[in-house]
C-alpha cells in the first residue's frame, strides 16, 4: 500500500518536470536564442557603463564647484560659521523688528592651526561678552590642523569672496610655519596641504606661495577626471568616517561645537599618553626650530593678511598662542632672538597688532606642552575674551556706531 502511494507521488512529480532540460544535448539552444542573450548582456553592460560615467560626471562637476568635496576643512567650517551667526541673529531678534531685518551681531573669527582648534572656546567667550557688553557676539573658531599663514590667507580670501566679512579677525602665529628654511620642497605647510584642496582659480595663488608646483597640475585634474578615486578620502570621511584612520578623515571642520571649538580632537590617540605626546612634540618641532629664522612665502602670506585687512577695514589681531614651559625650551637662544625680531617687524613695519599670549598658561594646562587641554582652553578663552576681544568690540562699536543698527 505504501509503495503504491510512493509510486503515485513519483509519477505526478515527473509530470511536472519539463521533457528535457534546456541546454542539454537532447535540446540544444538555438543560435537565435544565443544572439538574444548576448544582446541583452551587451545592453546591461552598456547601461552599467553609462551609469558609471554619469556618476563620474556628477562627481566631476561636484569636484569643480563644491568645496565640500575638494576642501571639506574650509567648506564645513564656513558653513558652520554662517549657521551659528544666523542662530545668534534669530535669538537677538525683537518683536519690533520686521522679519526682513536682522539685528547686527559682531562677528569675531579666529583663523589658526590645531592649537586654535583645541584652544579657543568661542561659546565660553560669547557668554562672557553677553554679561560684560550686554549684547551677543559671534566668536567663531576657524582653527584647522596643520595649516599656516598661506592657508589662512587663502581662507580669508575665500570668505571675503563669499561675503563673509568679520568685524574682528584674529590670526594665530605658529612660529614653525614661518620658517624661511623649511625642509626641502617648499614652505612647511605644503607638506600637509595637497594641491587637490585648491580650486582651479586658485592655482596661481598656490604656485606663487609654494603650495604646489606645475608638475602637480595633472594630479589636480585627476580629481576631475576620476573623482571617485581621487577624492575618496573626503567622500568616505563624510559618509562613514569610522572606516578611515583619524588622520585622513578630513572631518575636522565638521567636528566640535556650534562655535567651532573642537574638543573632539582630544579623541586623537596621540594625546592619550602625555609622555608620548611630549616626545612627539619634540620630534616634530625641535629640528625646525634649531636653525630658525622667519621669512619666505609663509611670512609673505602673513604680511599680506595684514595688508588685506587694512584694505578691507577689518580690525586684525595676530595671536601667539600659549606654549608650555617645556615646549619653550625647544627654542634655542638665537631662534628666540630671530622670532622676537620678526614680531617687532610685524608691529613696527607692518603696523600689526600682536597678542602675545605665549606665557598665559601653566604646563598643566596642556596635553603636550603646546595644545591646550579642556581646562586650559577655558582659562585661555576667558582671558582672551576679557583682555582682547571685549575691548576690541567696544572700540569697533565706538568707531562705527552705524553698524550697530539692525540690517
Amino acid at each position: 500500500m505504501a509503495f503504491s502511494r510512493l509510486g503515485g507521488i513519483v509519477r505526478r512529480s515527473a509530470q511536472m518536470l519539463p521533457a528535457a532540460i534546456p541546454g542539454s544535448e537532447s535540446t540544444p539552444i538555438s543560435p537565435r536564442r544565443i544572439r538574444t542573450h548576448a544582446q541583452r548582456a551587451k545592453r546591461k553592460l552598456l547601461l552599467m557603463g553609462l551609469v558609471f560615467l554619469l556618476i563620474q560626471a556628477m562627481w566631476s562637476i561636484a569636484a569643480l564647484v563644491d568645496l565640500r568635496f575638494r576642501d571639506p576643512f574650509y567648506a564645513d567650517k564656513v558653513r558652520k560659521l554662517r549657521t551659528h551667526h544666523e542662530t545668534l541673529q534669530r535669538d537677538a531678534a525683537t518683536p519690533d523688528l520686521p522679519p526682513s531685518v536682522s539685528p547686527h551681531i559682531p562677528m569675531v573669527v579666529m583663523l589658526g592651526t590645531s592649537r586654535t582648534a583645541m584652544g579657543l572656546d568661542g561659546l565660553t567667550i560669547e557668554q562672557q561678552l553677553r554679561q560684560s557688553l550686554g549684547h551677543s557676539v559671534n566668536v567663531f573658531n576657524f582653527g584647522i590642523p596643520a595649516t599656516g599663514p598661506i592657508t589662512h590667507l587663502l581662507y580669508l580670501q575665500r570668505m571675503l569672496a563669499e561675503g563673509v566679512k568679520p568685524d574682528l579677525l584674529l590670526v594665530e602665529i605658529l612660529p614653525s610655519m614661518l620658517a624661511a628654511d623649511p625642509p626641502p620642497g617648499g614652505p612647511l605647510e605644503k607638506h600637509f596641504t595637497t594641491p587637490n584642496r585648491l580650486q582651479y582659480s586658485e592655482w596661481e595663488f598656490g604656485l606663487h606661495y609654494g603650495l604646489c608646483v606645475p608638475e602637480q597640475r595633472a594630479e589636480w585634474w585627476g580629481t576631475v577626471v576620476n573623482p571617485v578615486y581621487a577624492l575618496r578620502f573626503p567622500v568616505v570621511g563624510r559618509l562613514v568616517p569610522g572606516w578611515l584612520p583619524f588622520s585622513v578623515r578630513l572631518d575636522a571642520g565638521r567636528g566640535g561645537d556650534a562655535a567651532g571649538w573642537s574638543p573632539v580632537l582630544f579623541q586623537n590617540p596621540r594625546f592619550n599618553d602625555r609622555e608620548i605626546a611630549l616626545k612627539r612634540a619634540k620630534n616634530d618641532y625641535e629640528a625646525v626650530l634649531a636653525n630658525y629664522r622667519p621669512g619666505g612665502p609663509a611670512a609673505e602670506a602673513l604680511e599680506r593678511i595684514v595688508s588685506l585687512c587694512r584694505e578691507q577695514s577689518i580690525p586684525l589681531k595676530l595671536v601667539m598662542m600659549p606654549e608650555g614651559p617645556i615646549f619653550r625650551t625647544f627654542y634655542p637662544p638665537q631662534t628666540e632672538a630671530n622670532l622676537q625680531a620678526y614680531f617687532r617687524h610685524l608691529q613696527e613695519d607692518c603696523g600689526a597688532s600682536l597678542v602675545y599670549a605665549r606665557e598665559w598658561c601653566a604646563e598643566e594646562s596642556f596635553t603636550d606642552s603646546h595644545h591646550l587641554n579642556r581646562e586650559g582652553a577655558k582659562r585661555y578663552s576667558q582671558q582672551l575674551g576679557r583682555e582682547v576681544i571685549a575691548p576690541a568690540i567696544q572700540a569697533i562699536r565706538a568707531d562705527r556706531p552705524a553698524e550697530d543698527a539692525p540690517r
